[in-house]
């Protein structure tokens, strides 16, 4: 496997990324019944991570979350923590409720806390899906609040 730095993270990462929209619980968020769930998705986590892959992606809001409760699980038995990364996004809203999304210091701080949680352990890089309708001053700030934060390292 080839590795990259990760922008100015100082991070290294494969030059392939394996994307974790497809693991998930079918009764949760929008993704409809494609979803793999969490026994069905070990074979790809694992080939992965035999093939080299060490850069696993996923967002709050696939599959209700549960993307990242597989995706943590997984790769706390099959990886050692030091050896991967894991980025995860925030922006759209993972619930029908003023300030659930977006990228206001708020809603990155919680959804930071929420993704946290679901992976089990610290995010190396929490990044925000970013849109030209989000002002991009809010989404500095958020960043720069959570890299400060300890809670990324991107």
């Amino acid at each position: 496997m080839k590795f990259t730095r990760l922008g100015n993270s100082g991070l290294m990462v494969s030059r392939l990324c394996l994307g974790c929209m497809s693991y998930g619980d079918t009764t949760k968020g929008w993704h409809g019944d494609w979803l793999l769930g969490e026994e069905d998705s070990r074979p790809f986590f694992r080939k992965a991570l035999e093939s080299g892959i060490n850069f696993f992606d996923t967002a709050n809001i696939y599959a209700g979350g549960t993307s990242e409760e597989i995706t943590g699980k997984l790769l706390k038995e099959m990886a050692l923590r030091d050896e991967i990364v894991v980025a995860t996004k925030a922006y759209f809203p993972w619930r029908s409720a003023p300030n659930a999304g977006g990228n206001s210091r708020k809603a990155l701080m919680q959804a930071v806390d929420d993704s946290l949680l679901r992976l089990g352990s610290p995010a190396d890089m929490a990044g925000a899906a970013l849109f030209l309708a989000s002002p991009l001053a809010s989404y500095v700030t958020g960043q720069t609040l959570i890299v400060d934060g300890g809670l990324s390292l991107g």
